[in-house]
């Protein structure tokens, strides 16, 4: 008697439990226009393949890095900091930020992050009237993370010398 009890408890809060988590899925679609990419799996691609075949991604979460001007009006991630100083656009995507964007590290500024190369996740759409005029741009920018250099040129190797010096 005790079994039985406990089993229509359950099934009863799993019956109640599925029709909450569905109704809470139908008004995050009506309120957001993010809900359904914000869902998706965030894809990891390269800069290159992402100005190489922009089609295929779209309309959909991406982390990618590169080189980003974060100034007033020129928030643009560069495919490299030579794209960057000499203005190559066609090696480039727009940035747009989210109001609650998530720094690394945690509560680091964001002008901290101009020149310097950098990890967006954000929603990659297009801006522009036509197609010759449309620019790539990854709205709704929700993490931001710097790399550190990680080689600077010098070799270590077990003898204690880098690159032909002696370490003293």
């Amino acid at each position: 008697m005790k079994l039985r009890i406990f089993v229509a408890f359950v099934l009863a809060l799993f019956v109640l439990n599925a029709s909450s988590i569905e109704g809470l899925s139908q008004t995050e679609n009506k309120n957001s226009t993010y809900s359904i990419a914000a869902k998706e799996a965030t894809s990891s691609v390269s800069l290159v393949a992402l100005i190489a075949n922009p089609g295929k991604y779209l309309g959909k979460r991406i982390r990618v890095s590169g080189y980003l001007h974060n100034k007033f009006e020129d928030k643009t991630l560069y495919l490299s900091k030579d794209d960057a100083d000499y203005g190559i656009y066609s090696n480039s995507i727009g940035v747009e930020f989210s109001s609650d964007i998530r720094t690394e590290p945690k509560g680091f500024p964001m002008e901290q992050y101009d020149g310097s190369y950098v990890l967006l996740e954000g929603l990659l759409q297009t801006m522009g009237k036509s197609d010759e005029e449309n620019m790539l741009i990854l709205v709704n920018v929700n993490r931001i993370r710097r790399h550190d250099q990680s080689y600077n040129g010098v070799r270590a190797t077990k003898s204690g010398t880098y690159d032909g010096y002696v370490r003293k």
